[in-house]
């Protein structure tokens, strides 16, 4: 249906309903409203004769009757037509012969009762002709109607006139100028004279085409800027050392740069569009679909953002030391991994031969270490004899410094445990309520000694863990120790266990300087100690902190802290509840230092 019709079609439409409402509704109420009236006037004409008729029906005086009757009869015989009045026992009394019976359809009975002090005395029935009334009542009506519908089609002439010289005209200019506009032409404008919708839209239309050109020049230029962002992109990512992997939720290769190809051996040709377990030893291939499955239904990952150490497949099978960062990328429905890999075979030999250096001469040194500590405890112990007091000063300054080379030793050689996965862990079910006071208990001489006391907050009862009583001492230790000794005089450091859902919280709370910002990112690396002027002690690694949470981890908790600069530091770790005793089963990693499988989703603890 095309536009012109569009707009006559409600013309036509209002004009068919006039004309019916008007001649079936209107004209038929029309029709009646005539009836009414006349009927409302002869009901007044036999009001206004009703007394004279109820004195002479009261007298008994007919003859009054019948000359009041046939008189009124005669004077309004173009409508009357019959008269017929009877008594209150309905008993005719005019006219005296019996009255013919009628046929005509327009012929209407009114009948009117007779009242006297509020008593019916008899009625009249009367009968009238209204066809010739309303005939020219009908006719009337007919005209008007008439006139009215021609009116109304003249109305609708010149309002469809109006509307294709007002509407269609500029609505055609407007579909001719946005066809002009769809095929590219962005310079075409229109006339925009006015003040009403078109006009408004006209506007709409003229500025429209003015973005869509600027719009598209802008298009041009950012193309030309992708395209060279794209060649400069790409020749970075062609130079860059770190190999890049870009793989579907499948596991489909879509992208492999130079670097890579260089690690495993592929070229792009050749591993474009094949699945990235070419990539991963057998050994982990089972782990890592099992993962990915897992992630996509539940969404939980805990190596995705981070940089674990794996293993990787080279073209002719060699299987290598592989350092690989993993990320997600969304583009609406459509997700890919990107795999940031690079080779360390290189950097694992050094490693295994600085920690075979670190090895030898740690043993080395803590042999000969412990035979000097103990040889000087004895002579500080009086065993061979008085030593003289000066002398004993330098033994004792030798003997302190001895302990501190043998702790540095022996943190040495833990942290190297740690780091090659040979620390030896024995997880028992242990409970912790005694465990927080045998911690209080180990370290509350060395606090004592520092003039800090040691105070239990709040300490649970019956709450059970599957862990290392040794072990998670040599946390408790740790952390006990630096709060002691960065806490002022006389302050005191409070121990807690808390429940937390499924895990207890300890904490170990210092009221000391607190820890500076620039500080609190580096504080679980290794050698690391606070070094300003305010908060460095003597007496520790740097390896403590470092070696805890490597402990701590292997618990499958969690460690960290919160602190205040002039209010002091909370250290705090997690490990998991146990609820009874036959729930718990045996660790099976007693050893550390497992390889990671390949974009696996579960192998690396939280």
């Amino acid at each position: 249906m095309g536009l012109r019709s569009k707009l006559l079609l409600p013309i036509l439409l209002g004009f068919v309903g006039f004309a019916i409402v008007i001649h079936f509704y209107w004209g038929a109420s029309l029709q009646d409203d005539k009836r009414n009236s006349i009927l409302s006037q002869e009901s007044a004409l036999l009001k206004t004769l009703e007394p004279g008729i109820n004195r002479s029906l009261l007298a008994g005086d007919l003859a009054a009757l019948h000359n009041t009757l046939d008189y009124t009869s005669s004077t309004h015989n173009e409508r009357w037509i019959q008269v017929v009045l009877l008594n209150n026992q309905e008993q005719r009394l005019y006219p005296f012969k019996e009255p013919k019976p009628l046929a005509a359809n327009n012929h209407t009975q009114l009948t009117h009762p007779l009242i006297w002090d509020d008593e019916k005395i008899g009625s009249i029935q009367l009968t009238l002709d209204l066809t010739k009334e309303l005939q020219i009542e009908k006719r009337r009506i007919f005209n008007f109607e008439l006139f009215t519908l021609l009116l109304f089609a003249l109305l609708g002439l010149i309002s469809a006139t109006w509307q294709n010289f007002v509407i269609q005209k500029p609505i055609q200019r407007l579909e001719k100028a946005a066809t002009r506009l769809a095929n590219g032409d962005y310079r075409t404008r229109l006339p925009d004279e006015g003040n009403d919708e078109l006009a408004n839209l006209t506007r709409a239309f003229n500025t429209m085409g003015s973005n869509l050109s600027r719009s598209t020049n802008s298009l041009k230029e950012m193309a030309q800027i992708a395209r060279t962002n794209e060649v400069r992109t790409s020749t970075v990512l062609n130079n860059i050392a770190d190999g890049i992997i870009t793989i579907d939720k499948l596991g489909t290769i879509e992208s492999f740069t130079p670097a890579a190809s260089h690690i495993f051996g592929y070229s792009e040709g050749e591993i474009k569009g094949k699945n990235v377990s070419l990539l991963i030893p057998e050994k982990y291939q089972d782990e890592h679909f099992k993962g990915m499955q897992r992630y996509h239904k539940s969404g939980y990952s805990n190596i995705i953002g981070k940089r674990i150490e794996t293993e990787g497949k080279r073209k002719n099978g060699e299987i290598f030391p592989l350092e690989l960062s993993i990320n997600e990328m969304k583009f609406d429905d459509h997700h890919l991994f990107s795999g940031i890999a690079r080779d360390i075979t290189e950097h694992h030999r050094i490693a295994i031969l600085k920690d075979e250096f670190v090895s030898t001469v740690s043993h080395e040194l803590r042999t000969p270490l412990t035979s000097i500590s103990g040889s000087l405890g004895l002579i500080n112990g009086g065993a061979l004899g008085e030593v003289p007091e000066k002398v004993k000063e330098m033994l004792i300054l030798a003997g302190n410094n001895t302990e501190r080379l043998l702790l540095l030793v022996n943190d040495i050689l833990d942290m190297q445990k740690v780091e090659a996965g040979d620390m030896d862990f024995s997880p028992k079910i242990m409970e912790l309520f005694p465990f927080i006071e045998q911690a209080l208990d180990a370290n509350k001489g060395y606090a004592e000694r520092l003039n800090v006391k040691l105070v239990i907050t709040e300490n649970c009862h019956d709450i059970y863990s599957h862990a290392d009583a040794d072990r998670l001492m040599q946390v408790m230790c740790n952390l006990i120790s630096n709060a002691a000794k960065f806490s002022p005089p006389g302050n005191i450091v409070e121990i807690s266990s808390i429940p937390n859902g499924s895990n207890i919280r300890i904490s170990v709370t210092d009221h000391g300087p607190g820890i500076p910002a620039d500080f609190q990112s580096k504080l679980f690396d290794k050698f690391t100690q606070g070094n300003s002027t305010n908060t460095r002690k003597p007496g520790g690694t740097g390896l403590g902190l470092s070696i805890s949470k490597a402990i701590v981890e292997r618990h499958d908790g969690e460690i960290g802290f919160t602190t205040e600069e002039g209010v002091g530091t909370s250290f705090w770790f997690t490990l998991p509840i146990a609820t009874h005793e036959n729930e718990i089963k045996p660790s099976n990693n007693k050893k550390g230092g497992q390889k990671t499988a390949f974009l696996s989703t579960d192998n690396i603890p939280a």
